[in-house]
């Protein structure tokens, strides 16, 4: 992986060197990457597996960037070896001297010994300039506040996915050798161990706890046990008899002396001898670390919290140990980083062998192709004479066919010629008709209506009133003929003309009402069957009427509105309102009124709703809605 990743960055800087070129050329300077200044704090020496394995990784994930140019300033501190106090302040002082005019961008602390050092203040160069920790148990953290401009990643160390995974792969597990020191720093860090006791006991699985007992012994044991059985080694700075040992070297001497797999919780073990396991990994929160630490450099925001959890474990294992004990890598858990792998014959040379075959295939599916061409191009030769005999005699039988079907085809267009005339003729025929017909109905009810009118001229009584209403229904059908377009065929009206027709003859209707003005708001833009609209303008005619009459009784006068418009899910909406005194729902719903009778009737006809808002004193507002489609 970080062999494909390397080659990615050095395509990518073959693409971009060439560019840089042609700007140099042109004169134009390629913008310079900004420079960041971090530094890097191991607490202690610079020989530690953790301290190797750690710088490693912060200089393979930092090289080859394209967008940050770095200055990487590694410190390791020592302060396993010189604990005095004299040391420390003089290690610290010239730390926080040497690097006070630089002006770092950013810290990165290895251990959670790093991070109490910079918490504390005895790291305190660059006091403002953000921190990003690694190496650090998840459980080390609890009741710690960590200041706003420190993130960091943490893990735990769990020896327990190690013994599932074994189980799994070689079946019960005949006896496990725990090995561990017994010393004031293995105590700090036994508490994995503890938990690691308990699930044996949970599990029933038969364990020799070997921290009773010198490092010799401890040697001895383990070379004699059986197949089937494991050491799960975690930690030994000193065993039961108070000798000190560093706990890598103290691993190299187990894994040498054991005879079955020596099973580990630090990635920074494998590689010494130990078969793995699920592994506390420094690589794993190094990379993360640094994928922080970058972020932050970029001005990007950190997305899921300042402290990572739950990245810093992973499954690690030497395959050449894993080879020597017969576990296979299909045995291994999903995902697990291999080391030291040995290669087969096939996986050394996959790419010669792979092209050797590819060449040795296309040879054999040329040669087939060619063989087959060959014999089809013999084919076609024949065929091709055998083609061109029949070509000539069906294209002296397909001219004349062409013929009959030219002088077919000509009659065709000029008998449909003929015909398109005929329907135009018709239609315009059609067109005059209607035309004539809508004239001569608007004119019948244009004289019905003036011998009312005459009617109803003379002194107001009961019997004129009822002519007034007749006209002004009457007026409400001529008017859709008036509003009728003789140049359109589809016999709809513009509803929005047509209620302002309305509006503007009940102005004249009712002139007498001085004070009552009609306001209208149409904005529907829908047009409708003329059938429709007459039912549509009947209504709103006896509504107008009504408001006329009751509206405003005391001669205060008022605004009567007409409106119209198109709701979003189609709904045609025609309103007819006053601000007079209100109408009392209960006297309109009573029967024996004429004209709420039509209304009713004529609404019922659309498929329509029609709807009443009346309060006294607060005005009067009919509503009909009805889909457009009606």
């Amino acid at each position: 992986m970080r062999g494909i990743e390397n080659f990615l960055r050095l395509l990518f800087l073959s693409l971009l060197l060439p560019a840089g070129n042609i700007l140099l050329a042109q004169g134009i300077d390629p913008v310079a990457p900004p420079v960041k200044n971090v530094l890097v704090v191991f607490p202690y020496h610079a020989y530690l597996s953790a301290s190797i394995l750690g710088e490693e990784v912060i200089r393979e994930k930092t090289s080859g960037l394209i967008d940050i140019s770095l200055n990487l300033y590694f410190e390791y501190l020592d302060l396993s070896r010189f604990p005095g106090t004299a040391y420390r302040k003089a290690v610290f002082d010239f730390i926080n001297g040497k690097y006070a005019g630089i002006g770092l961008d950013c810290i990165l602390l290895a251990s959670k010994t790093a991070l109490d050092l910079r918490i504390d203040g005895e790291i305190s160069v660059a006091p403002d300039a953000p921190s990003v920790f690694f190496d650090v148990n998840e459980q080390a953290l609890d009741g710690v506040g960590l200041p706003a401009s420190i993130y960091g990643v943490t893990a735990s160390i769990d020896h327990r996915p190690t013994i599932e995974w074994f189980e799994g792969a070689k079946g019960p597990i005949r006896e496990l050798a725990v090995v561990y020191g017994r010393g004031p720093t293995d105590g700090s860090s036994s508490a994995p161990v503890r938990e690691l006791l308990d699930f044996l006991r949970a599990r029933g699985i038969r364990y020799a706890d070997l921290s009773d007992r010198p490092f010799s012994a401890v040697l001895d044991y383990v070379s004699g046990m059986r197949s089937g059985s494991a050491v799960l080694y975690h930690l030994l700075f000193q065993d039961a008899a108070g000798d000190r040992y560093r706990p890598s070297e103290a691993l190299r001497r187990l894994a040498a002396a054991s005879a079955v797999p020596v099973l580990v919780g630090y990635d920074r073990f494998v590689g010494l001898g130990s078969l793995g396991g699920y592994t506390y990994s420094i690589e794993s929160q190094a990379s993360e670390a640094v994928k922080m630490m970058l972020a932050i450099l970029r001005g990007e925001r950190l997305g899921k919290g300042r402290v990572v959890k739950g990245r810093g474990n992973r499954f690690v294992f030497d395959h050449e140990v894993a080879r020597r004990f017969g576990i296979r890598v299909k045995d291994l858990p999903a995902g697990s980083l291999l080391k030291n792998r040995i290669l087969s014959f096939g996986e050394l040379y996959a790419r010669e062998i792979l092209a050797l075959s590819a060449v040795i295939l296309v040879l054999a599916v040329l040669v087939v192709v060619l063989s087959g061409q060959t014999r089809r191009l013999h084919r076609a030769r024949v065929a091709l004479a055998d083609l061109n005999a029949d070509l000539e005699s069906q294209v002296s039988l397909r001219t004349s066919d062409l013929s009959t079907a030219n002088h077919q085809l000509r009659e065709e267009i000029a008998e449909r010629a003929r015909a398109e005339k005929s329907l135009h003729e018709a239609l315009a025929e059609r067109g005059v008709l209607l035309k004539e017909l809508n004239h001569r109905i608007k004119n019948n009810l244009q004289i019905v209506l003036s011998l009312i009118r005459l009617s109803s001229s003379e002194e107001p009584n009961r019997e004129t009133a009822v002519l007034k209403e007749a006209a002004g229904r009457i007026e409400a059908i001529a008017n859709v003929h008036e509003s009728f377009d003789p140049d359109d065929d589809s016999l709809v009206v513009s509803l929005d003309d047509y209620l302002n027709r309305l509006a503007k003859d009940a102005i004249g209707m009712h002139a007498g009402v001085s004070r009552i003005s009609i306001e209208t708001a149409t904005g529907s833009g829908m047009s409708v069957p003329m059938k429709t609209a007459a039912s549509v303008g009947l209504i709103v005619n006896e509504l107008l009427t009504n408001a006329f009459k009751y509206a405003y009784p005391d001669g205060s006068g008022g605004p009567v509105r007409i409106g119209s418009s198109l709701s979003a899910d189609g709904t045609l909406i025609v309103q007819v309102s006053d601000e007079g005194v209100g109408i009392d729902p209960e006297a309109v719903a009573r029967p024996g009124s004429l004209g709420m009778g039509i209304v009713n009737s004529l609404a019922e006809g659309l498929g329509a709703r029609l709807e009443l808002e009346a309060a006294p004193g607060k005005g009067t507002r009919w509503t009909l809605s009805f889909p457009k489609s009606n």
